[in-house]
């Protein structure tokens, strides 16, 4: 997954494809953009709650913020 850009999957209407930006290739400094993409995902997919929680989880795993990246999203 790391060879996909994860700009080619922020349109996509499939949870799986917004829970795998997180494994695609980006730069450090797209952190914060992904995950703020990724959270556009999860409002426009409109899951239930069970779901986005399991996503989150997947995505914050894989693409954990600092607390200054986590501070820009605010």
């Amino acid at each position: 997954m790391r060879k996909k850009s994860w700009r080619q999957f922020v349109r996509k209407n499939n949870p799986v494809a917004a829970a795998l930006l997180s494994s695609m290739g980006y730069n450090k400094k797209d952190c914060v953009t992904v995950k703020l993409e990724f959270l556009r995902m999860m409002t426009r997919l409109q899951l239930d709650p069970a779901r986005m929680k399991l996503l989150t989880v997947f995505f914050e795993t894989y693409l954990p913020l600092t607390e200054a990246e986590n501070e820009q999203l605010v």
